[in-house]
């Protein structure tokens, strides 16, 4: 039986968690699930909300920012008016809970998208904002089903409801994408 050697430093081996049982000791790695595919190529995420101007366009920021380059995330919208703005609010709850516009992460520039299957078929993983955006998700997409999920928690729509709602809408966004990406 021919077997698979990781050759890591000491220092490198610091940051991989290790289990354990009976002196049988294993790191845990997360490796590509795609066969062939390369481990150093960016995970692509869409998230995917209702206009496309709040809720995903924070979500795909929150990622792009705390991945590290770990993954190119971007959003769409079920019902989104192509070209829309991001929402001033949005923006500047990004920018208060210290999520920097980079070229990489250019959520100012934002405007809002339709989502078609296309776009979809080139994600990694589509992430919806709540139940029954998963729902309208898998019932329009159903080849695509086993990519499609959503976030740990509903996220309520902030659309028009003032600033401390938009903050408390981005801190439940960041704890779900922490939580869903080990971040």
């Amino acid at each position: 039986m021919e077997m698979n050697v990781l050759n890591i430093s000491k220092k490198e081996s610091d940051n991989i968690p290790n289990t354990c049982k009976n002196n049988n000791c294993t790191a845990e790695l997360s490796l590509p699930e795609k066969e062939g595919s390369d481990f150093r190529k960016p995970l692509t995420v869409c998230f995917v909300c209702s206009g496309n101007t709040c809720r995903s366009p924070m979500a795909a920021a929150v990622l792009n920012h705390f991945g590290k380059g770990k993954y190119r995330a971007f959003s769409a919208g079920l019902s989104a008016s192509d070209g829309d703005p991001i929402s001033e609010e949005a923006v500047n709850a990004l920018r208060e809970a210290g999520i920097e516009n980079t070229p990489q992460n250019d959520y100012v520039s934002h405007k809002a998208v339709f989502v078609n299957p296309e776009m979809l078929e080139r994600c990694d993983k589509i992430i919806a904002v709540s139940k029954n955006h998963m729902l309208a998700l898998i019932y329009t997409f159903p080849q695509l089903a086993e990519k499609i999920s959503v976030m740990s928690q509903d996220i309520p729509d902030p659309f028009m409801r003032g600033a401390e709602v938009y903050k408390d809408c981005l801190s439940k966004i960041i704890a779900c994408i922490k939580e869903m990406f080990n971040l």
